[in-house]
């Protein structure tokens, strides 16, 4: 979990007063090094802090340096499913009567699950979707593909999940439960082990 004082510094100053500046970020096989400085803000002045963050067991990454203005460390969340839940395919049979709003709930269910750190995967796809009364929709976790499966059904359409069978009983396909993904703004990392160190 992140250090109490690093919980305490984002409870005790509001969102505009804290900003998270990344400074250097290094990539070693199985290991990531992050440099950050915290700029503070308040009444009485500003303050800053500068940490280190020590990954091991290296997974995925999408990573800027653009200023943050949170940080939190999670072990249960939708960045992970890629590597906790099984691999399987989407099908849907029926007729799409609105394919714009059927797009719009998928983008909003998308967006509400990753924010801005995945991209929507069917943005440059509009015109080669539900050419056919029935196949193959997309592939991904069993667990995103039941949001999008909702979706399919709420516009009148039938949905079917097939686990791919090379991920079942596989644990270095998924059922990974020692990985956590760590969030910094639009940036996240996903790995095993998150040492904090502060510098100065």
């Amino acid at each position: 979990m992140l250090p109490e004082e690093l919980i305490l510094l984002q409870e005790q100053f509001y969102e505009d007063d804290i900003i998270f500046l990344t400074t250097k970020a290094a990539h070693i096989a199985e290991h990531f090094s992050i440099d950050f400085s915290i700029m503070l803000q308040n009444d009485e002045g500003s303050t800053s802090q500068d940490w280190n963050i020590a990954i091991s067991g290296y997974q995925k990454c999408h990573f800027t340096f653009e200023p943050a203005y949170e940080l939190k460390l999670a072990y249960e969340h939708p960045l992970l499913w890629e590597f906790t839940n099984a691999q399987a395919e989407l099908y849907y049979s029926g007729k799409v009567t609105d394919a714009s709003a059927l797009l719009y709930d998928l983008y909003c269910v998308h967006r509400s699950l990753f924010n801005s750190n995945v991209p929507f995967p069917f943005a440059e796809k509009t015109d080669k979707l539900f050419l056919f009364s029935s196949g193959l929709f997309t592939t991904g976790p069993k667990q995103l593909l039941e949001h999008y499966g909702a979706i399919l059904q709420k516009h009148g359409l039938d949905y079917s999940i097939r686990i791919d069978p090379a991920s079942v009983g596989n644990p270095s396909l998924f059922g990974s439960n020692e990985l956590s993904v760590l969030l910094l703004g639009d940036s996240f990392i996903v790995g095993e082990q998150f040492k904090f160190k502060r510098l100065d």
